[in-house]
């Protein structure tokens, strides 16, 4: 072990006792430092999320170290986001060890997601000098953003060439007549997103090679071809209501009883509220973001000074 004998004219400044307090003070909050995560292997990293009741309990563990905080938001797409900002570990990392579970009203029910592989299918069939190409991907998202599941349906449908060459298969069609298609399907039940993504094309070529590439290039796509092409179903749960006669009364029945029109406008009003609350959760989570990156920064900078000063006590 070693010891320092401090010198009275070798004392440390205001701002370096400052300096020394500030790091002693985030070591005993506990913040994830860099150099956990640098050194850790994915499989020392678990991250639990619990979502009930409208809020979401969240639990990192590195190593032996624990770290437990609670957001008010049952978001799966803000939820990841937030605990790479809080963490500063990377996102891909995040959905590859997070366990996610989702409870009712019914604690002896949950929904566990399934963050598994997305199922992707392939299949070219030939037609004389032709092929057409059908691409199907179906997945579930722990988001019901409307946004965020756009920016997800692009990234999982955004196909490299060596995706393609693995799920391809082609064969000789049986059809006359080919056909081109494109429409995205998402059914929204109990906080899941059941994505549906089929796209079918006409090439002229049957060579496998061109195959591959139009595969690439038409799996590329933009938040315009998905929200024009989008098919959305929202399942709700029918609650009875006690009338004054013996027929019950379902949400439905009130629903018809109104005008249409005036349903349609306040879904979409409240959907354009959502949207922009969404937009500026997300502008917040960057500037926290970079305000950790400045903190972070500034820290490792003091760190440095105080160890050079630590130095220059012990050598002289």
């Amino acid at each position: 072990m070693l010891y320092y004998k401090l010198d009275p004219s070798h004392s440390l400044s205001t701002t370096q006792w400052i300096s020394l307090l500030a790091v002693f003070a985030v070591l005993a909050v506990g913040i994830i430092t860099p150099q956990q995560i640098a050194f850790a292997d994915d499989e020392d990293i678990e991250i639990e999320i619990e979502i009930r009741d409208g809020s979401a309990e969240i639990e990192v563990e590195i190593d032996d170290d624990k770290f437990e905080f609670k957001l008010g938001t049952t978001d799966l797409e803000e939820i990841i986001r937030v605990i790479e900002v809080r963490t500063g570990i990377p996102r891909d990392i995040i959905e590859e060890v997070m366990e996610v579970e989702i409870k009712g009203v019914d604690e002896a029910e949950s929904i566990v997601v399934n963050t598994e592989t997305p199922e992707l299918k392939i299949r070219a069939e030939t037609l004389g000098d032709q092929t057409e190409v059908k691409v199907k991907l179906k997945f579930s998202s722990g988001t019901t953003d409307i946004d965020s599941l756009t920016d997800e349906i692009i990234e999982e449908f955004s196909l490299t060439r060596e995706q393609a060459d693995a799920a391809l298969t082609i064969e000789e069609g049986d059809d006359d007549v080919l056909k081109e298609k494109f429409e995205v399907e998402v059914e929204i039940e109990d906080g899941i997103s059941d994505v549906e993504v089929e796209l079918r094309f006409v090439l002229d070529s049957t060579d496998r090679e061109d195959i591959l590439d139009a595969i690439v290039a038409n799996t590329q796509l933009t938040t315009e071809q998905i929200q024009n092409n989008l098919d959305l179903e929202i399942e709700e749960e029918t609650e009875t209501f006690e009338g004054s006669g013996s027929s019950e009364v379902t949400p439905e029945g009130i629903l018809s009883e109104l005008d249409t029109s005036d349903v349609e406008d306040s879904v979409l009003a409240e959907l354009e509220r959502l949207q922009q609350e969404n937009q500026q959760l997300r502008q917040e989570i960057e500037k926290l973001q970079q305000k950790l990156d400045d903190f972070q920064q500034v820290i490792m900078e003091q760190i440095k000074v105080i160890l050079d000063t630590l130095a220059s006590l012990r050598f002289e």
